[in-house]
């Protein structure tokens, strides 16, 4: 019902997140796809630079990480450090999640702001399995 009286599906809290985080972080896609469908800014970042797309990876939420991917976030974009959704996965070792994002092709050598690279990420975190997943 707020969605039919215009209510700013945009709006930030002091953090700069949105309603989309909070419906993201609840694991809600049903509430992602209604808030999508209402045009809401998909790659909205918080304060530290960290999209939607980046809260679903850290917790390896599967079906957001999968939905907001075929609403065309941007897959490589990076935190004020230079993290990437990718970087993240490589740490978290989540198999499937780092599969989804090479399907949307994802930069493998994206390095963040100190020079590490996604497979240094996971050598580091002991993710033996995705060496090979690339």
């Amino acid at each position: 019902m707020l969605l039919e009286y215009k209510a700013d599906v945009d709006a930030k809290t002091e953090n700069g997140l949105t309603v989309l985080y909070g419906a993201a972080w609840k694991e809600d896609a049903a509430m992602i796809r209604l808030l999508l469908n209402y045009k809401m800014h998909v790659d909205v970042k918080t304060e530290n630079g960290l999209t939607v797309l980046y809260g679903a990876v850290w917790n390896e939420y599967e079906t957001v990480v999968r939905l907001l991917l075929k609403y065309k976030t941007n897959v490589d974009a990076k935190s004020e450090d230079g993290r990437t959704t990718l970087y993240r996965a490589a740490g978290k070792g989540d198999e499937t999640v780092i599969r989804l994002l090479l399907e949307y092709k994802t930069d493998v050598d994206a390095k963040i702001d100190d020079g590490r690279t996604v497979l240094y990420r996971a050598a580091e975190t002991g993710t033996r399995w995705s060496y090979n997943c690339y």
